[in-house]
């Protein structure tokens, strides 16, 4: 399980430099979903 959670954790990581260009909005979108 702790295995799974650290490449999930890795995985946003990634994802955060694409939010960079995505809008708050659709950011605040995506959080909600989370």
């Amino acid at each position: 399980n702790t295995e799974k959670g650290h490449a999930k954790e890795i995985r946003p990581s990634k994802a955060s430099t694409s939010n960079m260009m995505i809008p708050s909005t659709v950011l605040k979108q995506l959080a909600t979903a989370l």
